[in-house]
């Protein structure tokens, strides 16, 4: 699991790849935290998501989401 940080201000974007068997879960940790469909986790290994932070404390998730 990894956390959003409160001192990741607006502008702030990191890509995370899934390199194994095990899923990659995005948690808010008392930020905002957005996605299409409210997915979080990573769908399988070499999956891709990006987070993006447009304003400070708001992230996005998008890309190989799943359940």
């Amino acid at each position: 699991t990894i956390t959003c940080a409160a001192s990741l201000g607006a502008g702030f974007n990191v890509t995370i790849i899934q390199g194994g068997a095990g899923k990659v879960t995005v948690a808010a940790g008392g930020q905002t935290l957005v996605s299409y469909s409210s997915l979080f986790s990573t769908m399988g290994q070499y999956a891709v998501i990006s987070l993006i932070a447009p304003v400070a404390n708001t992230f996005i998730a998008a890309g190989n989401l799943g359940v």
